[in-house]
């Protein structure tokens, strides 16, 4: 057996189908059982999700955000014979008496982030302003509402368990969802309406996520995704390799 969850990683369990997890669970979880992590060798050539399910978790999208925080150069969704990796595992207490690992019957689901997850969905029940028509011309009305829609849902897939996403991708969702929202109070404050460079920055963003939601959707890893940053320049990050699962 290996470390724990990479340092700050906040987490929690639950069983698969559990709408959410009661007190009298979290205090037994507290107490019998433990998520550490496991370095294996693949004998056999295998998917991440098989690999996961044999540790005892669901094959979320949780999950496998972790299993990319343990193993930073991961680039494949099929794990081949040979490989060497680290696994987020969960260890009972008669196993950890016993030293013997034998995985769940029925894999637990791994909740990880919930909490900035739940910020990122308040953010966004910010981020349709009342007063939109106020702050946008009627010639740009259709193509900003566009916009704030599909920055919407782009954002929403975020604050799910589908999208193997980093706490410092979600970190970089909701700082581009809170700029969105400075971007109208500015033009409330000075009692004005968006100008173009603002309207520039609000598609900047809802291009940004389409990226961010792509890359992870079609699996290519060690992508680097263009973003513009708000002074007009460019950069580049490292987006998330996705494993699709059935």
């Amino acid at each position: 057996m290996g470390a724990s969850a990479p340092r700050g990683t906040v987490f929690e369990l639950t069983l698969p189908g559990a709408n959410g997890t009661s007190s009298v669970q979290k205090e037994y979880f507290e107490e019998h059982i433990r998520l550490t992590s496991q370095r294996i060798s693949v004998h056999s050539q295998k998917t991440l999700s098989r690999l996961l399910e044999e540790n005892g978790i669901d094959p979320n999208g949780d999950a496998i955000s972790l299993v990319y925080d343990l193993n930073p150069a991961m680039l494949t969704a099929s794990v081949s014979e040979g490989s060497k990796l680290v696994l987020p595992t969960i260890l009972t207490d008669l196993q950890q008496e016993d030293n013997e690992f034998h995985p769940p019957r029925v894999p637990f689901t791994l909740i990880v982030d919930s909490k900035l997850k739940t910020q990122l969905q308040d953010d966004l029940n910010n981020l349709q302003p009342r007063d939109f028509d106020r702050l946008v011309t009627r010639q740009d009305r259709k193509r900003v509402q566009n916009y704030l829609t599909g920055i919407a849902d782009y954002a929403h897939l975020f604050t799910g368990r589908t999208l193997p996403a980093s706490r410092r991708m979600l970190n970089q969702v909701r700082a581009e969802v809170s700029k969105v929202v400075f971007v109208f109070s500015g033009a409330r404050a000075e009692k004005t309406k968006l100008a173009p460079d603002d309207i520039e920055q609000v598609h900047a963003i809802f291009s940004d996520l389409e990226n961010k939601v792509s890359a992870l959707k079609t699996g290519n890893g060690d992508v680097l995704v263009t973003v513009r940053t708000w002074d007009g320049h460019h950069t580049k990050f490292p987006v998330s390799w996705c494993v699709m699962y059935g």
